[in-house]
């Protein structure tokens, strides 16, 4: 996921004697948990129809799963059901609405 491409660039930073990059000091970034735990972390688990995947990494974080293929992409999201702030239901909702709108965007401009 985008956690260690952003580890990364960091580790980078520090290493080459870099000033530290605004976004690593941003609000936003260390309330989405920073470091290597985000609240909410995705994984591309194949190409393939296998589908998996794995509990968050804070107790009130989630965890995205997906698998690419030809015709479609499958989605696991996953939530600590024992934590009120959270619910994979709502935010795989939230997702999959988001993705039926993207289509309607995709299938009106490819009409024009």
């Amino acid at each position: 996921g985008i956690d260690r491409h952003l580890m990364g660039l960091k580790i980078l930073a520090v290493q080459n004697g870099l000033p530290m990059p605004e976004l690593f000091t941003d609000h936003a970034y260390t309330k989405c948990g920073s470091g290597p735990s985000f609240m909410l972390a995705t994984s591309n688990i194949g190409y393939t129809p296998v589908q998996g995947s794995m509990p968050p990494w804070l107790p009130h974080g989630y965890i995205c799963t997906y698998s690419i293929e030809p015709y479609r992409f499958t989605v696991a999201m996953t939530a600590w059901k024992s934590n009120p702030e959270t619910s994979a239901e709502k935010l795989s909702e939230s997702l999959r609405q988001a993705f039926t709108d993207m289509k309607k965007l995709l299938i009106a401009s490819s009409s024009n």
